[in-house]
């Protein structure tokens, strides 16, 4: 489109510079063409924090486009020591896998032991043996602390109607049972419980 000169009024193509602060410009044009308007400013954004609510905002001018915003640290809990998973008392650590076994109410040890002394199954078993009709000895991979652990158990066969532990050491245990009093083979199941 052509440009026409009205009333000495000198008109032109705009050339506008959009920068942080107004600036009057030199041309002498209606609408200088190398006038800076302000659109933009210089204010470093807000860190944004979790859980800060949406605002609309207030600010009469933009930040650039490629602007950045803060972002509050890694929020990530720490894995719990071992020393925390027996304490048992913190809310603001977690249990890892590898630490989830040290704390107390969580079984230290259980196996799933046949009537000849074999390991069917177990957890923080060394081994398992027969020593005599009804009579088997636990042998722990991790000692316990002491002789203070809670040894729970029972056997799978109706017919055999008690079961005993003696011999309570820190890195074993013997394990007895009975049928009607007299000692008898059978597959037990026990769990063992405390501090290692």
């Amino acid at each position: 489109m052509a440009f026409t000169k009205t009333a000495g009024v000198n008109y032109g193509d705009p050339d506008f510079t959009l920068t942080t602060a107004n600036a009057a410009g030199s041309n002498q044009l209606a609408v200088r063409n190398d006038a800076e308007i302000l659109v933009f400013d210089d204010v470093v954004p807000t860190t944004i924090a979790y859980s800060d609510a949406a605002a609309a905002g207030s600010g009469t001018t933009a930040s650039y486009r490629n602007h950045t915003h803060g972002m509050v640290a890694d929020p990530t809990t720490a894995a719990a020591s071992v020393a925390e998973m027996e304490a048992a008392t913190s809310t603001t650590v977690y249990a890892s896998p590898g630490r989830t076994q040290n704390h107390p109410g969580v079984a230290k040890a259980w196996v799933d032991c046949s009537s000849t002394g074999s390991t069917n199954a177990s957890y923080n078993i060394a081994s398992t043996a027969r020593d005599s009709a009804g009579v088997y000895t636990i042998t722990f991979d991790t000692d316990f602390d002491g002789t203070a652990y809670a040894a729970v158990g029972s056997n799978t066969d109706t017919s055999n109607d008690s079961l005993a532990f003696s011999g309570q050491a820190a890195g074993s245990v013997v394990l007895n049972t009975f049928d009607g009093g007299v000692a008898s083979s059978t597959r037990t199941l026990s769990a063992y419980f405390g501090t290692q």
